[in-house]
């Protein structure tokens, strides 16, 4: 049975909505894995990227292409490019001191390459960031960058962020 996604599903439609999303979400996965060992292979005998560069393209908005990248760079003798001129069109280049270990690659799954981040270190608080950036101040101080007695060094670093009011966080001066 197809399931008919709606913003308006019941829960039992909800669940089989998640049922279905999970079922190719796993799909997809394994096709990624078959697809990039396939395209290693490709790098091996014929010494260029251009199959990794259309997978990378071809992934789907929110996927963790970072983790694909990070595959092909471990197991497929690919490296990022880094030149700014042209990144955009190709992102990845042949490493020809790497070398394609499709025995391993076939071991790890191109999702636990790079491992997303916990749901808690991405949540953007004020209070943090403040104190990242005093942290940041108290370390230009120790470098000689900043004088500690220059007035606003210290107000600064006179800040509190503290209060925290439902849901959100206000900075509060002494």
């Amino acid at each position: 049975m197809a399931t008919s996604f709606s913003n308006t599903m019941n829960k039992d439609a909800i669940l089989l909505a998640i049922k279905s999303i999970q079922g190719r979400g796993e799909a997809l996965d394994k096709n990624i894995q078959q697809t990039a060992e396939s395209i290693a292979a490709h790098i091996e005998q014929h010494r260029e990227v251009s199959l990794a560069i259309k997978l990378y393209n071809a992934m789907p908005q929110g996927s963790r292409r970072n983790a694909l990248v990070q595959w092909f760079v471990l197991f497929g003798a690919v490296s990022v490019n880094k030149d700014k001129d042209n990144r955009k069109e190709f992102p990845l280049t042949f490493n020809k001191e790497g070398k394609v270990d499709l025995v391993l690659g076939a071991k790890k799954a191109w999702f636990d390459c790079k491992k997303e981040k916990e749901i808690s270190d991405e949540v953007f608080t004020l209070a943090d960031e403040v104190q990242k950036f005093q942290a940041q101040i108290q370390r230009w101080v120790k470098a000689g960058k900043v004088t500690a007695d220059d007035a606003l060094v210290v107000e600064l670093l006179r800040i509190k962020p503290s209060v925290e009011l439902e849901g959100t966080t206000e900075t509060v001066t002494e």
